[in-house]
């Protein structure tokens, strides 16, 4: 279970600062330890800090020795403290997707993004403060007991959400298979929480999966027509691979309409969004635009240099609220350009990026650091995406009436 997308890419000299400053810091505490450092503003480290005022660093180190020396839980633990130190700063930032990860937190992020873990299948994040659903993972658990795009997750075994990070609450609903997680959940159509236990899996994701529509969903209108159906479960390392092959198998099969299906897709890799989107959008064009959170770094563009094979193919594609992130990059920048019609929901509204910076001691940073827009300049972060097509889902999902508006649709597409 992830928290969405992240472009994974090492910043050499951002890991150069970080080893630097770690290792300033475990030298000064053994002279603190020993009752001998120097004044601290004097260091250049700690000027390099200021920002229009005095940074005393020695508060720090002076809490350190307090907690270590009087504390009644001992023993205290040296890399729990830095560990929790360094979580601490970056959790000053109030980003739900910042986050330091430790050597072990780090270890099971990785495992995420190769499509195989044990858990629930759910992608988790947060929005206006409160710990949602943004989506279950097609035939997992969390999807067979009932849980939808949007629940939100009130308490984990009991446990308040409004007292956990991102990660801490990713961590306990993450667990061995056989074993069970018990969830409060709400949804609007709720009068009040309802808890729902859930037994852990083994989760492997398939990202790609497609078919060519039978006679008995097609319309009248397409019964001789070659309409490919095509799903996309997430952005993972695997999904570029496995999408140029189900395009290779579709072209050659004489695909002449197309239904891409994103619903629930919590996202992933930012690279597997743009390579994907490529299959669409001509060589060297604008897919994605990001831009620093102030505004003030420059502006960065991910173009497009895939080849195109489906650019002509009519294309109509499926949204909910619990398409995110990745599958919001791939939605908009082929409604920008006309290459697909958007039918189903708004998005979730996951626009930032976040780079994944690895550390030394095997731990690793998980940073937001940009905002993205779409070739026609829309920022998606909170936002989501308007479809085209606005067409509810019926509660009790027996029959997906989004699904049949989308060959309804194909039907006026294909010639």
């Amino acid at each position: 279970m992830t928290q969405g997308f992240f472009h994974r890419r090492l910043i050499r000299g951002g890991l150069t600062v970080l080893i630097a400053i770690a290792l300033f810091g475990t030298g000064w505490l053994v002279g603190i330890g020993s009752g001998g450092a120097g004044n601290p503003s004097s260091n250049p480290v700690v000027r390099a800090l200021e920002t229009g005022r005095s940074i005393d660093l020695q508060q720090f180190w002076n809490v350190w020795d307090l907690v270590k020396s009087r504390s009644i839980k001992k023993p205290v633990d040296d890399s729990a403290l830095l560990y929790g130190a360094m979580k601490g700063v970056v959790s000053s930032l109030k980003d739900p997707y910042s986050v330091l990860l430790d050597p072990q937190e780090s270890k099971r992020f990785t495992q995420d993004l190769s499509g195989s873990f044990e858990g629930i299948g759910a992608e988790i994040g947060i929005r206006k403060n409160q710990l949602v659903i943004i989506a279950p993972l097609p035939g997992t658990p969390a999807e067979k007991a009932g849980i939808k795009a949007g629940d939100a997750i009130v308490a984990i075994d009991g446990v308040d959400t409004g007292t956990l990070t991102l990660e801490e609450a990713v961590s306990k609903i993450r667990g061995p298979k056989g074993s069970i997680v018990k969830l409060l959940i709400f949804r609007s159509s709720f009068t009040k929480p309802k808890e729902m236990l859930i037994t852990r899996s083994r989760i492997e994701i398939k990202s790609v999966s497609w078919q060519w529509a039978t006679e008995k969903q097609l319309p009248p209108e397409l019964k001789r027509k070659k309409i490919a159906v095509v799903k996309l479960s997430s952005f993972d390392e695997h999904v570029v691979e496995e999408f140029s092959q189900a395009v290779q198998q579709m072209t050659v099969g004489g695909v002449q309409g197309l239904i891409v299906d994103v619903r629930n897709n919590p996202g992933g890799l930012l690279d597997a969004a743009v390579s994907i989107a490529g299959e669409w959008i001509d060589r060297n064009l604008v897919v994605i635009e990001s831009h620093g959170i102030e505004g003030n770094s420059p502006r960065t563009e991910y173009r497009s240099s895939t080849a195109a094979r489906l650019s002509t193919i009519p294309t109509v594609m499926l949204v909910n609220q619990g398409s995110a992130s990745a599958a919001e990059i791939l939605a908009g920048a082929l409604e920008d350009y006309g290459k697909a019609i958007l039918v189903g929901t708004k998005t979730f509204g996951k626009g930032s990026v976040q780079e994944l910076i690895p550390l030394s001691d095997g731990s690793s940073l998980k940073l937001t650091i940009a905002r993205w827009l779409t070739p026609h300049g829309r920022s998606i972060n909170e936002n989501g995406i308007e479809p085209t097509i606005k067409v509810e889902l019926p509660e009790d999902g027996k029959t997906d009436v989004q699904l049949e508006r989308a060959f309804q649709e194909m039907v006026r597409r294909v010639k």
